[in-house]
């Protein structure tokens, strides 16, 4: 795997690249590589900063940083909501609605490295909260309904989408984790989940910045030609 294959914006201070799947973005375990140390690799390794995770079987585009400078304010504007940050999900079955907002309290178990929705009351849980808008409804080959859905993060909790869209009964296509016996037929290698999109105010001139690309055309999102 060559990181320069994978880069798809950069500049002296930014650096966006495609993370495959099945890839930790940081923090593996010690016989493990992770993305975040080969990016190091590839630049200089005393400057890059991850700004965000995208969490181990998920695939998509992730941002660093490529100095300081560039970290202190792109995490000033995680922190106040100002990155825009858009994946792209099948999902088993077709919500009610065709666009909305799913609020809920999680919980992460370190026990388990899985995440639930709790209350409000519960200690250490988080308020997590997401935009969604559905851009097709089709059928799997078993016959089961699916649904393409647009993701926005308004936060970004420890398995965030997952948890919030499978609490609701509407599993993600390819999940291992997060699934029930209505996917004992899903056999697909990957997670249908993918960072897509990432909208950004440039750490140096302020100018907006939005990086993107789309999932292969394979597993859940073979389904779909839409985006």
């Amino acid at each position: 795997m060559k990181i320069e294959n994978l880069v798809i914006y950069k500049d002296k201070d930014v650096v966006a690249l495609v993370k495959p799947y099945g890839l930790a973005s940081q923090g593996a375990k010690k016989e493990e590589r992770y993305f975040l140390e080969m990016v190091q690799n590839e630049f200089n390794k005393d400057d890059i900063g991850l700004l965000h995770r995208i969490d181990k079987p998920v695939g998509g585009v992730i941002l660093f940083s490529k100095n300081k400078n560039a970290l202190i304010k792109l995490n000033e504007d995680i922190k106040n909501k100002k990155i825009r940050k858009f994946y792209y999900v099948v999902i088993y079955g077709e919500l009610e609605n065709e666009e909305g907002v799913f609020e809920d309290y999680l919980l992460k178990m370190k026990t388990t490295n899985m995440s639930a929705v709790s209350s409000k009351e519960k200690k250490s849980s988080k308020k997590s909260s997401l935009k969604y808008r559905v851009l097709d409804v089709k059928m799997d080959l078993n016959d089961n309904k699916i649904s393409l859905v647009e993701v926005e993060l308004i936060t970004g909790r420890h398995h965030q989408i997952r948890v919030q869209f499978s609490s609701r009964g509407y599993y993600i296509l390819g999940d291992k984790k997060y699934k029930n016996n209505r996917m004992r037929n899903d056999v697909y290698e990957n997670i249908a989940l993918w960072s897509y999109k990432i909208i950004f105010n440039h750490p140096r001139n302020g100018k907006s910045i939005t990086v993107k690309k789309l999932p292969e055309a394979k597993d859940g999102f073979a389904y779909f030609d839409c985006y």
